[in-house]
């Protein structure tokens, strides 16, 4: 009973394992996706700032 269990226990820690190395590369994946999508998104909201300025200084 007990070998039973230490196998197991050795068994879910491997699986774990695999999880933490598979999530941390889907972490990895996602940051830098959303890293990417954050700069767009900066530059547009930049743009589209700038835009707004300058209609309002051809409208002065």
């Amino acid at each position: 009973m007990k070998l039973l269990h230490l196998s197991s226990l050795s068994e879910l820690r491997k699986m774990n394992g695999r999880m933490y190395e598979t999530g941390g590369l889907l972490f990895f994946r996602f940051f830098f996706l959303a890293m990417r999508m954050w700069i767009i998104l900066t530059c547009i909201h930049g743009f589209l700032y700038l835009l707004k300025l300058t209609i309002r200084f051809i409208r002065l």
